[in-house]
């Protein structure tokens, strides 16, 4: 195996390990808090698969992977700009850690399953330990972004969601500045931001409609078309990666990396 399909089958076993923490199929509460602090862990399933819900996971030497879910029994990550699709099964919780078994489809170069172990440390965020199946033991973080402000059944919900563009409270940290987005696979698209709530789209093609969360750097644009980018830019970069979900009316979320530029 070469040393691109061994990254790439620690990615899907970290990426499974992700699913992990995000299913709930048992809610009788015997593997809840067990009296250990707060719970930051999701109580349900439902409240970690909706579609629109972004995990980022980073492994040490490896890129960055983006983690959703389809549907409940689904996952699709995006590791180094390749897609790869499995079911999860076997999803138990004991407080705030969660365990469970990533199946990735057939077919699929380098991917391989395996147990994982995912805990949550706050509200959005966590550590995970995966066992690929013939390797040694990896380590490493997740968050999670996009959260929906009530995605059902308890879960991932943001509870510390920060301020929010407020026209009434002088110029927000976008004002004046352009977000510049670059697509690894080719292409870009660049918004200006005019007011605390307006942008200008590709030097005033259009004209945008955005929110931006000051705390978490949760950034939500709307198009007039319905066309809608989330993603996470912080207020005091200006550049790095971040994933966008695209999503135009009646269709599916379209998640990809990018790169981008704030001036």
């Amino acid at each position: 195996m070469t040393s691109v399909q061994k990254a790439l089958v620690l990615w899907v076993t970290g990426l499974a390990f992700l699913l992990v923490g995000c299913g709930d199929d048992n809610d009788d509460g015997d593997n809840d808090n067990n009296n250990q602090g707060q719970q930051f862990a999701p109580v349900t399933e439902a409240g970690v698969t909706d579609p629109n819900i972004v995990y980022t996971i980073n492994i040490a030497g490896l890129g960055t992977t983006t983690l959703r879910f389809p549907t409940a029994n689904s996952y699709q990550t995006i590791i180094n700009g390749q897609t790869i699709n499995g079911t999860i099964s076997n999803l138990t919780r004991n407080g705030n850690s969660w365990t469970a078994t990533l199946t990735p489809d057939p077919n699929q170069q380098g991917a391989q399953g395996g147990p994982l172990t995912l805990t949550w440390t706050g509200t959005n965020a966590g550590t995970f330990t995966l066992q690929p199946q013939g390797a040694a033991a990896q380590s490493g973080t997740f968050t999670v972004t996009n959260v929906q402000s009530n995605p059902g059944g308890g879960g991932n919900t943001n509870q510390n969601p920060g301020t929010t563009n407020n026209p009434g409270n002088g110029a927000g940290p976008l004002v004046g500045k352009s977000l510049q987005i670059a697509y690894p696979s080719g292409g870009g698209e660049k918004f200006t931001f005019t007011s605390n709530t307006g942008a200008s789209y590709e030097n005033g093609a259009e004209t945008a409609t955005y929110q931006y969360n000051t705390t978490t750097g949760e950034l939500s644009i709307s198009r007039p078309g319905g066309q809608t980018y989330k993603m996470v830019i912080g207020a005091s970069s200006s550049s790095g990666t971040t994933t966008i979900t695209y999503q135009e009316p009646g269709g599916n979320p379209d998640i990809s990396p990018a790169n981008y530029t704030l001036q």
